[in-house]
């Protein structure tokens, strides 16, 4: 008889048509709970999963949120998000105006073809001034990449050449 079989081994059609109507039978929510508490019981078993290394990680990351290096970075920081940035009307390369490319970070523009390697089209999202970009990579050069940052911080450098690449070709 169909009642006297374990959940288990249920009509699998009958259980795949009764969690599509968002039904289950007794048998296979217990079943279903008992796999999830096992799971549970597995992880939490394992200091990988338990919970532990993650709030040593949010510790670390709110050492380093505190610390001198950072504070003062915030407070030399550029609050370009807080209002537009007025852009220069002229090119800062060719001192003339029209179809410029705005920078993101300071008020410098520039036409797509006085940059160094020209752009045939504009970029898309926040871009960066030949000028901006140096600050960028001297600034990123004189702070100490640690941990979780630091690979956080590769991984955008890496992303940034990857871009600067693709544009050039």
């Amino acid at each position: 008889k169909e009642e006297d079989r374990p959940p288990s081994q249920e009509n699998p059609e009958k259980i795949a048509f009764m969690v599509a109507l968002g039904l289950v039978t007794t048998e296979h929510l217990e079943e279903i709970q008992s796999k999830r508490q096992e799971r549970k019981r597995r992880s939490t078993a394992n200091p990988a999963y338990s919970g532990l290394l993650e709030t040593e990680r949010k510790r670390l990351a709110s050492n380093y949120l505190n610390t001198p290096l950072f504070l003062t970075a915030r407070a030399n920081e550029d609050p370009c998000w807080k209002s537009e940035i007025a852009h220069d009307e002229l090119c800062a390369a060719c001192k003339r105006g029209a179809d410029l490319q705005p920078c993101g970070t300071c008020p410098g523009a520039y036409h797509l073809s006085c940059l160094d390697p020209p752009l045939k089209t504009a970029p898309k999202g926040v871009w960066r001034c030949p000028k901006c970009q140096q600050k960028a990579l001297k600034k990123d050069d004189s702070v100490p990449w640690t941990g979780m940052l630091a690979i956080v911080h590769s991984y955008v450098t890496h992303k940034t050449v990857k871009e600067e690449e693709k544009q050039k070709l």
